[in-house]
């Protein structure tokens, strides 16, 4: 019998245990499910983390229904109980054998503190779970309004790009653009763009007349809403250029004052490249990540978050308000040629 998961199971994904071998109580709350597995979330920063999301990379074997079958459940540190928490299975793929996916729930961790977390399988009989949470989608394709307590966000409904805020919780404050900004229609969130050679021209993914390629993913945790093509010129199709594949996520999630923006910008041709990154509005805190780091945080001069990245030289420069800071040689980076960034938008109430 296990009596402490983290001391007698090893903590990875991949290794798998019966229920009928957990202490009587768990194997009782679990009824019906077959195996499970164990994992640890530990908090070592100092932050209470809760409603935390978590996107698990895990895999079953192939004749598992991950969406029917899988449960994830708390394990309480102080009265040692199990309590369901709410999931949702995101980019199952089958390869080698096994179903592969990412398994996202809103995890509770105190500061320097560890919980644990049991995920079930191996129930042909479950049904599809059917969990509520505030996540709230109205429309088809990227023409959508997705609200929370916090917050209601509007798609561009020509080509998905973020359009209104509204804060909920801020007497209905709503950051909105107007007008017809460079010629595309009014939206806060202007990126992602780059410049031709003697800025000719401006290809911008807001210029798109209809939205080439996109992925909705809905659920209770999270709506994914995923974007993709070569950007366009305002002379498209006669100037139409297709040197830099543009890669573009919004991630909404249930309960939280923020949402995610992901993005990969990845160059086709040799060119030399001016590209801005930008979130308009009066956004109270924003984060840019990338895959070398944190590049900037705050609310950067006049509420603007702008960040320009160039590749000159083989270098990568970034160019944060017109402070320019040089992060590194490219190396081995740049036979990839490919630039990730991060934006997390928040808003306190």
């Amino acid at each position: 019998m296990i009596e402490d998961p983290v001391e007698n199971h090893v903590l990875e994904v991949e290794v798998a245990d019966k229920v009928s071998n957990l202490p009587e109580s768990w194997s009782k709350w679990s009824s019906g499910w077959e195996f499970f597995k164990v994992i640890a979330l530990e908090e070592n920063v100092g932050l209470d983390r809760l409603q935390e999301p978590i996107e698990l990379p895990i895999a079953f074997e192939e004749r598992y229904n991950l969406q029917r079958e899988i449960r994830v459940a708390r394990l309480d540190g102080n009265t040692g109980q199990l309590f369901e928490t709410v999931s949702q299975i995101c980019d199952e793929i089958y390869r080698h054998g096994k179903r592969h996916c990412y398994l996202m729930f809103l995890a509770d961790v105190l500061a320097n503190s560890r919980t644990i977390y049991f995920i079930f399988y191996g129930n042909s009989s479950a049904e599809l779970p059917n969990y509520l949470s505030d996540l709230q989608i109205n429309g088809e394709g990227i023409r959508l309004r997705i609200e929370n307590h916090h917050y209601a966000a509007d798609l561009s409904h020509q080509m998905g790009q973020l359009e209104r805020l509204t804060y909920k919780r801020a007497h209905g404050l709503e950051l909105f653009a107007e007008g017809e900004g460079h010629g595309e229609p009014p939206n806060i969130d202007w990126a992602h763009d780059y410049l031709a050679s003697s800025n000719f021209q401006k290809f911008r993914i807001t210029n798109w007349a209809a939205c080439p390629n996109y992925e909705v993913i809905k659920g209770p945790i999270c709506v994914s809403v995923r974007r993709w093509g070569f950007p366009h010129s305002p002379a498209h199709p006669l100037f139409a250029p297709s040197r830099m594949h543009i890669d573009v996520t919004y991630k909404f999630y249930a309960g939280l004052p923020y949402f995610i923006k992901e993005s990969t910008m990845e160059i086709i041709k040799d060119l030399r490249l001016i590209t801005s990154v930008t979130m308009s509005g009066y956004f109270q805190d924003m984060l840019l990540l990338t895959q070398f780091g944190l590049i900037a945080m705050g609310n950067c001069m006049r509420a603007w978050c702008q960040v320009h990245i160039r590749m000159i030289c083989g270098e990568l420069v970034s160019s944060i308000n017109k402070a320019v800071m040089r992060l590194l040689q490219f190396g081995e980076n740049i036979g990839q040629k490919i630039l990730r960034h991060s934006i997390i938008v928040v808003h306190r109430s």
